[in-house]
Parts: C-alpha cells; sequence; structure tokens
C-alpha cells in the first residue's frame, strides 16, 4: 500500500510513468503531456465511444445540464497514494514525484488549457483529479475550486475518482467535501470475490465495507458509481444499492502498462 502524504497546504503528484507515455501517444484524441499533466479525450471515433466504456462526458455533462462535447477533453494529474494493487490498472508510477498546492496546480491548468485553445481552438473544461486514490486528497477540492473561480474559470468541472474506502482505511470522510459549485464525483467498485473480499486489496476491506461508505454518497446529484471486473449477483447488489442508472459498468482494457505488468516488466 502506498500510504498517504500528509500536508495541509500541497497535494503530492505523481510523474507520468514512461509506459503510460507509450499508451497515451498511441491513444486517439487530443495527445499531449508534460511530466505531471496529460490531455486526455474521453469518448473517440465515430460512435463516440470510450474503449473501457468511460461514460464521464456524459455524467458531467448531465450534471452541468451541457452538451457532452464541452466535457470530453480532460486535462489529468494523477495522485500517488492507493490502498488497492489492481493489475488492470493503467497508471504505472505511482510515486510522491512533486508537491503543488492548489494554486499551482491551476496555473498549470490554465497554462495547459491557454495553449490547447490557441492551437487547436478547443476548450478544455474538466480538471481531473486521478490515482491512486485521490479522493484520500478531498479536503483540496475547496481549495482547488476556490483557486479556479480566482482566476475566473468557475466553469470548469472538477473531476474526481473515489474508492469508498478512504474512511476505512485513512480515516478521512470526502463526503464532507463535494458539497460545492461544479463538482463531479465518480465512485468506483473495485474487482470483488465470490465471498464479498475486494480482491486487489493491501488491507482486508470487503464489500460491506465500501457500501458503509457508499451510503454517503447515494442520492446525491452530483455522484454516480462504476464498477469493473465483478461477477454478476455483485453486480447486481451493487445496482440494487446504488441505482441501476447510477453505476456504469466498465471494460478492462489491455494497455500496455498492463502487459508489461503481466510479463513481471513493472
Amino acid at each position: 500500500m502506498i500510504d498517504i502524504i500528509e500536508s495541509d497546504e500541497s497535494i503530492p503528484i505523481s510523474a507520468i510513468g514512461n509506459t503510460q507515455i507509450t499508451d497515451i501517444v498511441r491513444s486517439k484524441g487530443i495527445i499531449w503531456y508534460n511530466k505531471y499533466f496529460r490531455v486526455c479525450t474521453v469518448l473517440k471515433g465515430d460512435n463516440y465511444q470510450a474503449l473501457n466504456c468511460d461514460q464521464s462526458p456524459y455524467r458531467i455533462a448531465n450534471y452541468i445540464n451541457g452538451n457532452i462535447e464541452d466535457y470530453n477533453n480532460h486535462i489529468i494529474f494523477q495522485t500517488p497514494t492507493c490502498p488497492l494493487k489492481c493489475p488492470y490498472c493503467y497508471v504505472d508510477r505511482l510515486q510522491n514525484d512533486i508537491m503543488m498546492t492548489p494554486e499551482e496546480i491551476i496555473v498549470e491548468f490554465k497554462r495547459l488549457r491557454n495553449r490547447i485553445k490557441k492551437t487547436l481552438n478547443i476548450d478544455i473544461n474538466v480538471l481531473h483529479m486521478m490515482g491512486g486514490d485521490p479522493a484520500v486528497y478531498a479536503k483540496f477540492w475547496p481549495k482547488i475550486r476556490k483557486a479556479l473561480d480566482a482566476c475566473n474559470m468557475s466553469n470548469v468541472v472538477i473531476f474526481s475518482d473515489c474508492l469508498m474506502v478512504e474512511d476505512t482505511i485513512y480515516g478521512i470522510k470526502p463526503w464532507e467535501y463535494i458539497d460545492i459549485p461544479n463538482m463531479v464525483l465518480s465512485c468506483n467498485f473495485k474487482t470483488v470475490s465470490p465471498n464479498g473480499k475486494y480482491i486487489y486489496s493491501t488491507k482486508d476491506i470487503t464489500l460491506e465495507d465500501v457500501f458503509v461508505e457508499a451510503a454517503h454518497y447515494i442520492g446525491r446529484s452530483n455522484v454516480y458509481f462504476t464498477v469493473i471486473n465483478t461477477d454478476e449477483i455483485h453486480v447486481n447488489r451493487m445496482m440494487s444499492t446504488v441505482g441501476t442508472k447510477n453505476l456504469d459498468l466498465l471494460k478492462i482494457v489491455l494497455y500496455t502498462v498492463n502487459k508489461r505488468r503481466a510479463e513481471g516488466r513493472l
């Protein structure tokens, strides 16, 4: 397990790994990255779908009451902390490489956003906080919102993932920080064994533990749920708990990162 990095001022950020860069440059859409930030076009092709069935642009647009195209390109940074070791994770480097304040993150976001606007005439309206488990740094969400608003970017959506194990493992309650404007949260169920345990957790986590935390997010208009690589019985339980229309089924995609990890090369 990669432990939480305590700071009241700054967020730990991982550099993008070399193998992940291989996957980035092979992707379609806007291909741009530097050491710590990257641009991702989620829905691609004539059918406007993601390989892993990611529906985040639809979810964000529905919450904002906007157009899908306005939320299809994300500027992403990755935090290192994670209590899971999922073999299908497409991030190959989860280390604390740099600490950045919310204000520093927004300065970089604005610079990249302006560059994409100038060169491609595309507005990027999503700042995506990915992991690892970015929700362990949920206390910074309101500070990021404040920094965006101070730069006249109140229309930019803060989008983050959440594993719903943050309170169980770290004593952190992300649900206390999501009632801010233009904030959307994706709560992610991970692989569950037949006996209801999280297979790839470095701690003893059960689906029941996750349901306890999920209860704090159910019914919030700016929260939706996803699940990946879990049997039908447990998926049905998740649907009955969070609502069928509020649960997206994701697919595993074998990126270069996953293949090299399976070969023991990562």
